[in-house]
């Protein structure tokens, strides 16, 4: 994931509430913070994505 000598920035995200709390009732049921919840969670999706070139996202209302 993330490397010793990685340069972080910051970056603020708009969430519906519910995925919010979620997020939070899942960090701290496992001991995590939340924003290592969402770091994973891009990880992973960056690491499934990685040969495809059009992404597969669901309508989303902004």
């Amino acid at each position: 994931m993330l490397k010793d000598s990685q340069k972080m920035v910051r970056t603020s995200v708009i969430l519906p509430e519910d995925k919010r709390d979620h997020l939070e009732r899942l960090a701290k049921e496992n001991g995590f913070s939340v924003a290592l919840v969402i770091r994973c969670a891009i990880d992973e999706f960056i690491e499934n994505t990685k040969n495809n070139k059009k992404l597969k996202i669901k309508s989303v209302k902004e």
